[in-house]
C-alpha cells in the first residue's frame, strides 16, 4: 500500500514540476494574449514552447497577434508569427492584426505582418481598410508601408469616404499629400 501511495505521490509531483498544463486551453490562451498585450516576450516564448495555440481567440475573436500588433510589440509579433500564428484571422468586426498595427506608430510591425502575407485589401464591417485606419490616425510611415505593399488608395468605405478623406478630416496634411501622390500615380 505504501508503495502505491509513494508511486502516486511521485506521479503527482512529476506532473506539477513538468507543467501538466502543457498544450493549450482557454486559460493558457488567455495568458498568452495577456502576455502578448503586455509585450512580455519571455512569457510569450514560454507559453508557445509549452504548446499553447498562438491562434487562440477570445470571445471577440481577438488573438495574441492582434493584441501584440495593437501595442506595437514587434518582438512578440515576430515570435508569434514564427510559432505559426495566422496573419489574417479577423475579429468580430472583421479587423485583422494589420488593422491594429496600422492604427499606431508601428511601421516595423506593419512591415512584419506584410512580410508574412497580411492582406492590404481586407475590409472591416464599416468597409475600412488598413490604409484608411493609418490615414485617419496620421500614421504616415504606415501609409507608406501599405502603399508600397499595394494598398489601393482609391477604395472607399460604406459611407463613400476614402483614406484621403479620413486624413483630411483629421488634419493629417502630410498623409493627405502622400495619398494625393499615390492617387495621381494610379491614374
Amino acid at each position: 500500500m505504501r508503495k502505491i501511495a509513494a508511486s502516486l505521490l511521485l506521479v503527482l509531483a512529476w506532473g506539477a514540476c513538468s507543467g501538466m498544463q502543457k498544450g493549450t486551453s482557454p486559460e493558457l490562451e488567455e495568458q498568452l494574449r495577456g502576455a502578448a498585450n503586455a509585450g512580455d516576450l519571455e512569457q510569450v516564448e514560454k507559453l508557445l514552447a509549452d504548446g499553447v495555440d498562438p491562434n487562440g481567440a477570445d470571445d471577440e475573436l481577438h488573438t495574441a497577434l492582434m493584441w501584440a500588433s495593437f501595442e506595437g510589440h514587434a518582438e512578440v509579433v515576430k515570435a508569434l508569427l514564427d510559432a505559426g500564428a495566422e496573419v489574417d484571422p479577423a475579429d468580430e468586426n472583421q479587423r485583422t492584426a494589420l488593422f491594429f498595427a496600422s492604427s499606431g506608430p508601428f511601421p516595423n510591425v506593419v512591415s512584419l505582418l506584410l512580410a508574412k502575407g497580411a492582406s492590404v485589401s481586407s475590409r472591416d464591417i464599416e468597409g475600412w481598410t488598413p490604409l484608411m485606419i493609418a490615414a485617419a490616425e496620421g500614421q504616415l510611415a504606415n501609409v507608406e508601408e501599405l502603399l508600397e505593399a499595394g494598398s489601393d488608395p482609391t477604395l472607399r468605405d460604406g459611407d463613400g469616404d476614402s483614406a484621403q478623406t479620413f486624413a483630411r478630416n483629421n488634419g493629417h496634411l502630410q498623409v493627405v499629400e502622400r495619398l494625393e501622390q499615390a492617387l495621381q500615380q494610379s491614374q
